[in-house]
């Protein structure tokens, strides 16, 4: 007699304690969420309640796939509901590839109503195992399986010990590289088939990015002292509160993760984990009293003491996030006595003990309330580098390593870290640190940096480094800048230049904070606020940027400025006149002036360029703007015509104004315009009839944001 299928919860922990007993190999899981991380036909399927229905827009055969490896050894099991009779034509399988076109099928009804598995080779196919004929002879069957492959025994499994078979294996091999859902079907049958999740388990598997792709996990309440409740529906038992945050924002399965409590490993019970959405650990009974929804609670009996160590680690151990914590947090301290929770003032720095403080919440927590915006994309990984006896990095965001700090680091903060080489190395000499893999930001994000690029640096002599652009009159509001490129093989001191505006020097000032170093060929420019200059200049990237200890005065039409060593050795000089720039352009303000081999020059299409290393290169970077017609002609309809690449932060707004050089007349702001980040533009506004010669046309692009860009080009009237 054919039995019922049992009800699918019972299956998966029947299907896991099996997994279990197999210690060796790694248990994985297959969600549906995330489609695209399939490939094949994945415009004919939907998901819906955990399961992906096939939705096809016709008959025929419908297939998805996706790459994993592992073996020798593994195991697979999952469901499959088929809503038909099966036939020839209307059936479904899950195939597993290996190497040189080698794969298992286990079908479901493509022969005689029929399970079968079978092996396929490029010399032919071999039936391994089959049921009787009829058994899915049915009008609907849920076929709950799963099938096994131990040394070259293998045995399937259905609804729970109904059918068991095992066959010996002639044909096996090293390793599976792909898993392939597949069904056939005629139109009438087109949503007549659906899969729930597959678990895999392989030995030695490397395809665990599927479920943990892009993941970070972050806390955002912690109850320590639950009594006496400071309401009726304040929670009366220990808990966590944190969300997982997925970049792809899928949801993922978590089995057999552990929360380690002061050293004292649990495992936590399997789980959905959608992203974005706030988890409460914790005894289910107390919470559901407390009012939090039964859909954030992941069950776990919980004590904790007072003072308290937490890790959340994955099934491969690996953490995903931690912290530290103690009574002693909240504020005002008398709260630590009971019924105040603790959290997270910031929950992107959750692993750092000072972010947390005592809840507000009138019950004493808000479990399950915390609701959080997606991560945004994170801009670099290091914000500084400076040298003394070692290296010194500071990070755009507080850092912490998921494994002990390897040799030769130290944390000095959250988001200063130095190194300190195993090895000697010369004044002078490149060095190359590789970022260790276990290093992440305190959110959960992987960094973006890979390589830091160092070197105890070198005085420099003359001739290695040189003055290679300076901004002497910005636009109003605007800021000077100075840049530097280091002509030399070698790594150079910055730190102990000075800058001063006469020779012989009577006053001058640092260049850049001790410690600074320029490496082999690379440009940097030096500028008092280096988030402003990125602003004026939106091609300026902040990694070529460096804060200026202090700047020389220099004048708005002429002057001097040397570059001198600490010592008083002169490296470079440069005089700068109005007799730079164009003779219409008058002083030039917001253009920079460029070193040219031996002369100094305009800066061109961009009006100034800091951090850019020569020769300059053209779209299609972002934030270029090259003016391709600068003439404005009444006669024959020229106008000035300006492309721009701004970086994706609109949507933007423009608007345009017209000045004389002479100062005799000013065409003031127009009304603001929708344009695209990346464009081309046309003067829209008109000079007077009696206008001649150079102009200046003005140019404002603002964001939604509220970032303004404002750039200024020479341009002549006919």
């Amino acid at each position: 007699m054919r039995l019922f299928a049992m009800p699918f919860f019972l299956t998966w922990m029947m299907a896991f304690s099996l997994l279990k007993a197999h210690q060796p190999t790694q248990a994985y899981y297959f969600p549906f969420q995330d489609i695209q991380a399939w490939s094949g036909d994945t415009a004919a399927f939907a998901v819906a309640d955990s399961a992906l229905w096939l939705d096809a827009p016709s008959g025929g055969t419908w297939e998805l796939s996706h790459p994993l490896q592992g073996g020798p050894d593994w195991q697979w099991h999952g469901s499959v509901q088929l809503d038909f009779n099966p036939s020839s034509v209307n059936c479904a399988w899950v195939e597993w590839s290996g190497p040189m076109n080698h794969s298992y099928r286990l079908i479901f009804g493509c022969l005689s109503d029929k399970i079968q598995v079978e092996a396929l080779s490029p010399h032919g196919s071999q039936w391994l195992m089959s049921s009787q004929p009829g058994w899915l002879n049915h009008s609907q069957n849920t076929i709950e399986w799963s099938l096994t492959l131990t040394g070259h025994a293998m045995t399937l499994n259905v609804n729970d010990g109904e059918l068991i078979l095992q066959q010996t294996v002639d044909v096996g091999w090293p390793v599976i590289n792909q898993l392939t859902l597949g069904q056939r079907v005629t139109s009438t049958r087109v949503q007549a088939i659906s899969w729930r999740p597959i678990h895999g388990q392989l030995d030695q598997a490397v395809m665990d990015s599927l479920s943990l792709r892009s993941l970070s996990w972050k806390w955002t309440e912690v109850m320590l002292k639950p009594l006496p409740p400071m309401h009726a529906q304040s929670p009366a038992c220990d808990a966590l509160e944190g969300f997982a945050g997925s970049s792809v924002g899928d949801s993922l399965w978590a089995a057999g993760w552990q929360l380690e409590v002061n050293g004292q490993p649990q495992t936590l019970p399997s789980r959905w984990l959608l992203p974005q959405q706030p988890i409460v650990i914790g005894d289910r009974d107390c919470l559901l009293q407390a009012g939090v929804n039964s859909r954030w609670i992941w069950h776990q009996a919980l004590s904790l003491p007072t003072q308290v160590h937490l890790l959340l680690k994955d099934h491969r151990g690996l953490t995903l996030a931690e912290i530290t914590l103690s009574d002693d947090n909240h504020d005002p301290p008398d709260k630590a006595m009971g019924g105040w929770s603790l959290t997270a003032r910031d929950s992107s720095c959750s692993c750092l003990p000072g972010s947390w403080t005592s809840a507000t919440a009138a019950k004493g927590s808000d479990l399950g309330q915390f609701m959080q915006d997606a991560l945004p994309p994170r801009q670099g990984g290091v914000h500084h580098v400076w040298t003394t006896d070692r290296l010194h990095i500071q990070w755009r965001h507080p850092m912490k390593s998921m494994q002990p700090m390897p040799y030769g680091w130290e944390a000095m903060a959250s988001d200063h870290w130095t190194y300190s080489p195993s090895f000697p190395t010369l004044m002078g000499d490149r060095q190359t640190l590789v970022i260790p893999p276990s290093f992440i930001h305190c959110d959960g994000s992987a960094l973006d940096t890979a390589v830091i690029a160092w070197g105890m640096s070198a005085m420099p002599d003359s001739g290695e480094v040189q003055l290679n652009e300076i901004l002497f009159n910005p636009l109003p509001g605007g800021q000077r800048f100075v840049e530097l490129r280091n002509l030399s093989s070698r790594v150079l001191d910055m730190g102990s230049l000075v800058l001063s505006d006469q020779w012989p020097p009577m006053a001058w000032r640092q260049l850049a904070p001790a410690g600074s170093f320029l490496l082999p060929d690379e440009t940097r420019a030096f500028v008092m606020s280096p988030p402003a200059l990125v602003n004026d200049y939106p091609l300026g990237d902040s990694t070529f940027i460096a804060t200026a200890a202090s700047l020389p005065p220099l004048d708005d039409d002429h002057g001097e400025l040397l570059l001198l060593t600490s010592q008083g050795q002169r490296l470079d000089q440069a005089f700068y006149d109005d007799a730079l720039h164009h003779p219409s352009l008058g002083q030039g303000e917001g253009i920079a002036i460029l070193k040219q081999v031996d002369h100094w020059i305009s800066a061109g299409a961009d009006s100034a360029t800091p951090g850019r290393s020569p020769p300059l290169v053209h779209a299609p970077l972002m934030g270029l703007m090259d003016i391709q017609q600068r003439h404005f002609g009444w006669l024959s309809g020229q106008r000035p015509l300006l492309s721009f690449a701004l970086r994706a932060e609109g949507p933007w707004v423009i608007q345009e104004a017209l000045f004389s050089i002479d100062g005799t007349w000013t065409i003031t702001w127009s009304d603001p315009l929708p344009v695209q980040s990346v464009d081309h533009w046309s003067c829209h506004v008109l000079p007077p009839k009696s206008a001649r010669g150079a102009a200046l046309w003005v140019l404002q692009w603002t964001a939604s944001t509220g970032r303004v860009i404002r750039r200024s080009f020479p341009i002549i009237i006919d």
